[in-house]
């Protein structure tokens, strides 16, 4: 949002933030008139730094493709020159290149009342319209790698602003992902969706009070958000139930409609009491949570009880096997933001040798390096195997086993390895075991949070996977080795880390 003069303008990305946190709307809103409101905003790091960076540099590449593609052909293309203070004079430069007919235009402005758009690309299509015997049909370039719902409303979203300015609506809109694939969508079968959600933005908009209504309820938009640490503080001063860790958003819900609204509130809840809606166990394993926290907070100690489970399916402790001489304890890290696919630069093993453990690294800095990397994983794994029958190897929450079956798909390799690993359930989850097994007062599951019953705390520069991408980048950008021995002390601890994890939980 921005104000122009007295008048709020509002984009695309307004529209997206509406659509996925009216919280975020609310709070973006009441900042453009309260400067101490703004000065609570979260600074951008090195990562959103690198990725809007990288975005830029993206958009820029398919931009000299297209150029090519037009020129090829004898076709124009225009380019609008961003005014960030005057965006009514880049809305006319762009209506002028729309009735000149040029076969493409970068970076279109548009302006229609309080609504402002910059789209990426207007394609020429031979589709006759208020401008002639042709129309245009609009293409946003993102760096994700898969479709999302906020693509799509942002392409809806200049869809319909140019639709008033040639007097047809597109019949198509496309989205370029980051694997360079071009993805197209039918104008049509979103239309009625992006106008009743538009209508509903613009009047809550032009209906909104001096004072914030809505709640920091956490999403998937968090992490990005630039008001994530006055959410996550607010929560904290609430004393919100969704600071409880592995709450759901239902579930909050329920709890509040049946009067108990904070941590505390649910820790204190009677073992007898009843929530509409919300299964016994669910209920149980909230509200054990929660009083765990809860003592955590009020004797500023770390505490944990057992979890036990009835006979049936194993689950907890019963996941883990008899631990073994040969085990390895394992931690991948990669960088999506590399060439189109993403790239795995470093798979990292510890192990025992000789009554020592040991670390060893397997680097890979192109797509052919990490086909031989990941070989190299699997071979050494499997003369391991040879040499200790009943080792097991460990790792903490999901990633590695996803990652594993992505690159033997990927490079075509060592599938037959990989599926007897699988189908002797080699590979084991610590974070699964954690979850089931016992109930923590930490604030979330994550290594991080549950070392702190096992271990001191962590030393060094690059201390989570975003931190160890931007390190990562700057090693390809400059060629400097330092960044990569930083990543290398990160991996390293995480594996440590993990073997550490594995003999407390055998000593629980």
């Amino acid at each position: 949002m921005q104000l122009l003069g007295s008048q709020i303008l509002l984009s695309a990305t307004d529209l997206v933030n509406f659509h996925e946190c009216a919280h975020l709307s609310a709070l973006d809103l009441r900042a453009l008139d309260d400067k101490a409101l703004r000065a609570q905003r979260t600074q951008p790091d090195e990562h959103a730094e690198l990725l809007f960076k990288r975005g830029n540099e993206f958009e820029a590449s398919y931009l000299a493709d297209l150029k090519l593609d037009v020129q090829r052909t004898g076709g124009t293309v225009v380019k609008i020159e961003k005014r960030p203070g005057n965006p009514a004079k880049s809305a006319a430069a762009t209506l002028d290149a729309l009735h000149s007919g040029a076969d493409l235009i970068y970076q279109a402005t548009f302006l229609d009342g309080n609504l402002v758009g910059h789209a990426d690309f207007l394609r020429k299509v031979p589709r006759p319209s208020a401008l002639g015997d042709f129309s245009y049909e609009v293409i946003d370039t993102k760096l994700g790698r898969h479709a999302k719902a906020s693509y799509v409303l942002q392409l809806a979203f200049y869809g319909d602003l140019l639709a008033r300015v040639q007097q047809l609506d597109p019949h198509a809109m496309h989205v370029v992902l980051g694997t360079r694939e071009q993805v197209t969508f039918t104008c049509s079968e979103y239309s009625r969706y992006f106008r009743r959600l538009l209508g509903r933005f613009t009047q809550t908009i032009a209906n909104a009070s001096t004072e914030i209504t809505t709640r920091p309820t956490p999403c998937s938009k968090c992490p990005q958000c630039h008001w994530n640490d006055r959410c996550t503080q607010q929560r904290a001063d609430e004393d919100s139930l969704h600071q409880v860790a592995g709450i759901r958003s239902s579930q909050v819900h329920k709890l509040e409609v049946a009067g108990v609204r904070t941590l505390e509130a649910l820790a204190n809840l009677s073992p007898t009491a009843a929530v509409p809606h919300l299964a016994e166990p669910s209920l149980t394993r909230l509200r054990e949570q929660a009083a765990m926290q809860l003592r955590g907070r009020e004797t500023g100690e770390l505490h944990y009880t057992l979890v036990e489970h009835p006979d049936g399916e194993p689950r907890g402790f019963a996941l883990l096997p008899p631990p073994d001489e040969g085990d390895v304890y394992f931690d991948m890290e990669g960088d999506p933001l590399y060439g189109d696919d993403g790239l795995e630069y470093l798979f990292g093993v510890y192990y025992r040798e000789k009554g020592t453990f040991k670390f060893k690294g397997f680097w890979a800095h192109s797509p052919a390096e990490e086909k031989a990397a990941f070989e190299q994983l699997m071979d050494w794994l499997d003369q391991r195997t040879a040499q200790y029958p009943s080792l097991h190897v460990y790792h903490y929450a999901s990633y590695e086993e996803t990652a594993l079956k992505k690159l033997s798909g990927r490079h075509s390799t060592r599938e037959a390895l990989l599926d007897t690993c699988l189908r002797e359930r080699r590979l084991v989850d610590l974070y699964k075991v954690v979850r089931e097994a016992i109930r923590a007062s930490t604030p979330s599951y994550s290594i991080k949070d549950i070392e702190k019953f096992y271990r001191g705390a962590r030393q060094g520069d690059a201390q989570t996977a975003d931190a160890s991408t931007v390190y990562y980048e700057r090693y390809l950008e400059t060629g400097d080795q330092a960044p990569l021995e930083k990543i290398e002390r990160y991996n390293e601890d995480d594996v440590e880390s993990t073997q550490q994890l594995h003999q407390w939980l055998i000593k629980l």
